[in-house]
């Protein structure tokens, strides 16, 4: 049947294939569409979009014969019905929908920077240093299905302060566990950040909040962080405001947080970065166009949303983090082009990319050696966040090996007594790992 969808996400990775005892490697690409009838979407139980998601061949997204490509934030028809054995998309006759969302997003995020353009970036040398070398860290790695949320607990002489990094709480398709799990786990994470504080969990706020990217996984527990008030006028975020994400659910995340007052933003780029906050990528104002890849500084046009994701390294404590998003190689390779492998050296702990992908494996990078120059970059204590099987190539057996081999390696679908366990606790001062279920 031929219907009309919203393109909400199109990811494309690289499988390994097993044939005849020989690896071979193929590209995929993964759909989320969104349903639209008479111009509106489609709603799922709980106000959630309920996607369908497609698996093709990158040849399968071209629309014409000069080779134009189907992209995120389009209007489709999409025929489910195989014809002569194939997939049928059509560019839809009029892409007003898509248009729509795409000036409400641009108004959003010019609104948002202008509210935010008289903020400063400042730490004082005194607090740069308490938490450089006196501050305690506990880190807190949330279940949530598919995606990412991270939290940062730093105290220092009776006073606390809780970074977050990413939030997801939905799973797309969002059938494999259910919402009510993925939230139990967060809300018993939050209980538990609490109890160590010895406040009530309703007081907790959120000080610092810093999105890796626009993606569905990472960004759409942020409306629940809004309405539980973890996340408050004061909350200082850090997030891309240049790059255009076309979605109906990011665009309701950015109107919730205007709503809120939530408008001190700060812009992922290296100047902003400091001693304890160092921003490795972006280096310049990533943004996002049909048209050409060519621009000059600062400014660079990053058709890829993965490859618009932050990295930043935490330096607390007199230990470190590395959180790399869903970086892919392309902006792997850019930054090592001005910041030789940095983020990946001399670091305790480190967020492995991609969710465990291989298109996010620094190993593959060829101008990348492992160890690189002889610099310590093995870290203590690899992540990945994610689900294995959530999709094709995540997680990939030849990241888990190459990681066990220089780390501890935690996942998300480690067990608990037979249980899946709801959050993974790392104190940064000893290197202890709590799994809790």
């Amino acid at each position: 049947m031929r219907a009309l969808y919203f393109v909400d996400s199109i990811h494309i990775a690289s499988v390994t294939e097993e044939n005849a005892g020989e690896a071979a490697q193929r590209q995929e690409a993964t759909l989320s569409l969104i349903g639209v009838v008479d111009g509106m979407q489609l709603e799922g139980e709980e106000n959630e979009n309920v996607p369908i998601m497609l698996t093709l061949h990158p040849s399968q997204l071209q629309y014409d014969m000069r080779g134009g490509n189907i992209r995120e934030g389009w209007y489709v028809y999409y025929n489910d019905a195989p014809s002569n054995g194939e997939l049928f998309f059509s560019y839809g006759n009029t892409d007003s929908y898509a248009k729509e969302k795409i000036a409400l997003n641009d108004d959003l995020r010019y609104q948002l920077q202008v509210a935010s353009a008289g903020f400063l970036d400042v730490m004082t040398e005194e607090y740069l240093d308490v938490l450089l070398h006196l501050s305690t860290v506990r880190s807190y790695h949330v279940n949530v299905g598919h995606g990412n949320c991270s939290f940062l607990l730093i105290q220092y002489i009776g006073i606390y302060e809780l970074w977050c990094i990413d939030c997801s709480l939905h799973e797309k398709p969002n059938k494999i566990v259910g919402h009510t799990y993925h939230l139990q786990s967060f809300d018993k994470c939050m209980q538990s950040i609490a109890g160590e504080l010895g406040i009530d969990v309703q007081d907790l706020r959120i000080n610092l909040f810093f999105l890796t990217h626009m993606h569905y996984d990472h960004f759409n527990g942020m409306r629940y962080l809004i309405n539980k008030g973890y996340l408050y006028q004061n909350t200082i975020c850090y997030i891309n405001l240049n790059y255009q994400m076309p979605s109906k659910n990011f665009n309701i995340v950015l109107q919730l947080m205007m709503s809120k007052g939530i408008n001190i933003i700060v812009e992922l780029l290296t100047t902003t970065g400091n001693a304890v906050i160092q921003i490795y990528y972006p280096d310049r104002h990533l943004f996002r166009s049909q048209h050409t890849v060519n621009t000059t500084e600062p400014y660079r046009v990053e058709k890829n949303v993965n490859d618009s994701s932050t990295v930043i390294r935490f330096n607390l404590g007199n230990h470190s983090m590395v959180f790399t998003g869903d970086i892919e190689q392309d902006g792997i390779k850019e930054m090592a082009s001005y910041m030789p492998y940095a983020p990946f050296c001399l670091t305790d702990i480190y967020a492995i990319s991609h969710h465990g992908s291989e298109t996010g494996h620094p190993l593959n990078i060829n101008v990348m050696p492992w160890p690189f120059h002889g610099l310590r970059c093995c870290p203590w204590i690899s992540i990945i966040m994610g689900r294995d099987g959530a999709y094709n190539g995540i997680v990939s057996p030849k990241v888990v090996n190459d990681f066990c081999a220089i780390s501890r390696l935690v996942t998300m679908d480690d067990l608990v007594k037979g249980q899946p366990v709801s959050f993974v606790t790392i104190n940064w001062k000893n290197g202890q790992i709590d799994k809790i279920n």
